[in-house]
């Protein structure tokens, strides 16, 4: 793969700002507040907040291919389990609710049926079709038998043409390959059936009876504009330091209105058991 260029626009280097002397620990305190919450990551989030929203407290949840800036935890105020193949163990001190697990999500160290819910988001789309299958089986495998598997990923020809679009923005403005788009492209993008096949395939073997449920997440052009926005820094440079001062607040009034199809991404939610109910 060409060189990935780490997009970070939102942290700066905590060593620039000990330059500043006594302001340095209040703006890394904000600094770190600020980073904490994204829109985009927010929105992604959001139908399974609300699909967790009426269950049980305690539940044991699974975040396959979080990342270290909290996964679901970040979002949703439950504790859970979070599967990556590495960690930036700096960033992990600010999501206390997130155990970190290092480990490949097609080999997870748990045991058959131990977990509430599984849920895995825009990860699969940087695999090969035959290391998704993988990692959806070990997902399913791992659910309780009443449990809850949620699989969301960017699909379909309008997604796949609005990240080329910002990808090569972003390769003419910086000579370099995006860092989360330039994984994507490297593979064909799949369609909403594809993901909805491989799901119901997987749970048919698993659980044998199951109900689904298909969520619209993000439209294309808010995708767009927010990856204009926080990406290539137009047409607002500098939103990204004050993002959640400014979007966290109207961010209940705002989410609702940001779903509409065309979407970039689809989720998947698979109640397995007899007695499902989404």
């Amino acid at each position: 793969m060409s060189e990935v260029f780490r997009l970070d626009p939102g942290r700066v280097r905590s060593e620039r700002l000990h330059r500043l002397g006594w302001l340095a620990g209040p703006l890394l305190r904000y600094q770190r507040w600020n980073w904490a919450w994204r829109l985009e990551i927010a929105l992604r989030y959001q139908p399974i907040a609300d699909a967790l929203a009426g269950r049980p407290a305690g539940l044991r949840i699974l975040d396959v291919g979080c990342g270290s800036k909290g996964g679901v935890t970040s979002y949703v105020p439950r504790a859970a389990f979070g599967v990556d193949v590495t960690f930036d163990r700096e960033r992990l001190h600010d999501h206390p609710q997130l155990t970190a697990v290092a480990a490949s999500g097609a080999a997870l160290p748990f045991a058959s049926g131990s977990l509430d819910v599984a849920l895995c988001m825009d990860t699969l789309e940087h695999l090969t079709p035959d290391d998704r299958r993988a990692v959806v089986t070990e997902m399913a495998r791992v659910v309780a038998g009443d449990g809850l598997l949620i699989v969301g990923a960017p699909c379909g020809a309008a997604a796949r043409a609005a990240e080329e679009e910002i990808a090569q923005a972003f390769a003419r403005q910086t000579g370099r390959v995006h860092p989360k788009l330039g994984e994507h492209l490297e593979h064909a993008m799949w369609s909403e059936v594809d993901l909805l096949n491989l799901v119901q395939e997987v749970a048919a073997v698993r659980f044998g009876a199951y109900r689904l449920h298909v969520a619209a997440n993000v439209s294309i052009g808010v995708w767009l504009f927010l990856r204009r926005l926080f990406d290539l820094g137009r047409p607002l440079p500098g939103l990204t330091h004050v993002q959640r001062l400014l979007l966290q607040p109207i961010y209940p009034w705002l989410a609702p209105r940001l779903h509409r199809e065309p979407t970039y991404r689809k989720i998947v939610f698979c109640q397995a058991g007899q007695a499902a109910d989404l």
